[in-house]
């Protein structure tokens, strides 16, 4: 690792020696700055590095720190001001019979069966395929005592999953996943749209949906929750 790039409170983050190929964009190079793996951020901490962009996988605090690129913008919506529009609208009256609970980040079987479904059906081709349990317990389960899963049951059958971290302003969307049988409920975009609604109830401004990037059409749905605001230039805005 390189000296310290910049410190937030008591906190060293640093830069591996070389940056590796793109995960995103083909012929990249990427690099990340990172809080120091030995180190746990406390909330108000971990809170402020949102802030700045930074978003956590697993165990590991990062921001894309690449050579001559800057694709990767973190963005958050603005919930107070979110309203579904027609798409969005159809998948909750789609929907309207999931039971939604907030629940403690634990290792259940039924947790892991969902996930391995998941990353079976939606990313065989994926760094993450196929799952293991060693990999659901470093990604899911390495999670801060902010973090909390909310379940989505229909009579008790469970459909999707998400992690979810708490801010001081609102959430962090770390990950979710579902049973890719139900495709026709659209449940990535539906697990959205409830904790938006969530956090509506809370009177909480921001949920954060990680890095928008630009010509990555993976990650082309997180534009689609308006109005919204992007991290650039060291500052947050409304427009790109």
């Amino acid at each position: 690792m390189s000296n310290a790039v910049l410190e937030t409170s008591k906190i060293k983050l640093f830069t591996l020696p070389q940056p590796h190929a793109c995960s995103y964009l083909p012929g990249r190079l990427a690099n990340s700055v990172f809080l120091d793996p030995r180190e746990t951020p406390s909330s108000k901490e971990y809170s402020a590095l949102t802030h700045l962009g930074f978003r956590r996988s697993g165990a590991h605090y990062y921001r894309p720190h690449c050579p001559g690129c800057d694709a990767c913008i973190s963005c958050r919506v603005l919930c107070q001001s979110f309203e579904p529009n027609r798409k969005q609208r159809r998948i909750q009256r789609k929907n309207l019979d999931i039971q939604v609970e907030i629940k403690p980040v634990s290792d259940q079987d039924e947790y892991y069966s969902l996930y391995q479904s998941y990353i079976a059906s939606r990313h065989p081709d994926g760094d993450m395929h196929p799952a293991s349990r060693d990999q659901y317990e470093s990604f899911i389960l390495a999670a801060p005592s902010n973090s909390f899963l909310i379940e989505h049951r229909v009579d008790n059958q469970l459909l999707a999953i998400a992690l979810t971290d708490e801010l001081e302003d609102g959430w962090s969307a770390i990950y979710t996943f579902f049973d890719p049988r139900f495709q026709q409920r659209s449940l990535g975009v539906w697990s959205v749209l409830s904790q938006i609604q969530m956090l509506q109830g809370l009177q909480k401004p921001y949920l954060y949906l990680g890095y928008w990037i630009k010509g990555c059409r993976k990650m082309e749905y997180k534009n689609e929750y308006l109005p919204q605001e992007y991290f650039t230039g060291q500052e947050w805005v409304s427009k790109l």
